[in-house]
């Protein structure tokens, strides 16, 4: 009884420790430092760095400092912010000292790292702690464990950051090549209709019907659903309803792990015969479709010109994972 109660005292005290943490990585305490971080713990400096690294496992200075780096490199990526902006932000008084720190964690300067086409990485730390984007604060594991990687998020989040840089593409294109006749046609689907042109790829690979479909069936609502009234092709009324409809589509399948609810069934009615699907099912085929459609979407674009994996991966305002 009395392990047990000092486990749960031990895990109050980690958590109680990191929400001092989290609420110093917010944009409006840039300033805070580990005297803050003491008080906010009401704790002496030196009481709270022992015990913060002790119970943790890092001193709280290092954490902090990964937290930042992690937040500036997502916003590096994923925001037209400026770089001395982000710097001020993860709390560098100035850009060469940014970009110093930012190079010795990442290997790049914030410049080229902005460039490269290369995936967006966690720091390595002992303690598990890392920057969370979807939240915008941080993720805590248990003390001493691995960083959770959820594998769901990944693949999804891999997904997102392809489609949208081949969108953010399609917007160099003119309407002649958009409207263009493909050369390279490929039929994934047997019920689907290989496009004709790059408009059309495009147009299929922003808005799944189907998977649409299953939120309906199985009486899903997303919070905004207003993607479904947005018309027309171009590639800004694309790009517009195909973050809506990811926003829909990541909350379904957040819902979905959290309430697992995998193995529940549905009846797509939209067939000429009504069949029945596990939601499972449907979220895996398209997974696995939408990689090798965007595959087909990169041979394309080639056609254009564009080498997509030459492209630095344009600068996407307000992503969250």
């Amino acid at each position: 009884m009395d392990t047990e109660q000092g486990e749960r005292d031990r895990q109050k005290r980690h958590r109680d420790l990191l929400r001092a943490m989290e609420r110093h990585l917010t944009r409006t305490n840039d300033g805070a430092g580990v005297d803050d971080l003491a008080g906010q713990a009401c704790l002496s400096r030196y009481h709270f760095q022992r015990v913060f690294r002790s119970t943790v496992g890092e001193p709280p200075g290092t954490v902090r400092r990964r937290l930042r780096l992690e937040r500036a490199a997502w916003d590096l990526r994923t925001t037209d912010a400026g770089i001395i902006e982000i710097a001020l932000d993860a709390g560098y008084r100035s850009h060469e000292g940014f970009s110093r720190a930012f190079r010795a964690a990442y290997g790049l300067s914030p410049t080229k790292y902005r460039r490269a086409a290369r995936r967006i990485r966690l720091l390595p730390g002992a303690s598990g702690v890392h920057y969370d984007p979807q939240t915008q604060t941080m993720r805590i594991d248990l003390p001493g464990g691995r960083p959770k990687m959820d594998l769901m998020d990944r693949l999804i989040e891999s997904d997102y950051m392809t489609k949208r840089r081949i969108l953010e593409c399609a917007r160099l294109l003119s309407d002649r090549q958009l409207d263009a006749p493909l050369t390279f046609r490929h039929n994934l689907m047997p019920f689907v209709e290989p496009a004709r042109t790059l408009r059309e790829s495009l147009a299929y690979m922003t808005y799944i019907d189907w998977v649409d479909l299953m939120f309906d069936r199985t009486g899903w609502k997303p919070d905004d659903d207003s993607y479904r009234q947005i018309e027309g092709n171009t590639p800004d009324a694309m790009i517009q309803r195909f973050e809506g409809y990811h926003a829909a589509y990541r909350a379904f399948v957040q819902k979905v792990r959290r309430e697992n609810l995998w193995d529940q069934e549905w009846i797509d009615d939209s067939c000429t015969q009504p069949e029945t699907f596990a939601i499972g099912s449907v979220i895996e085929a398209q997974l696995t479709w939408d990689i090798a459609y965007r595959s087909v979407l990169e041979r394309q674009m080639e056609q254009m010109g564009f080498q997509l994996r030459d492209l630095a991966i344009p600068e996407i305002k307000g992503h969250r994972i």
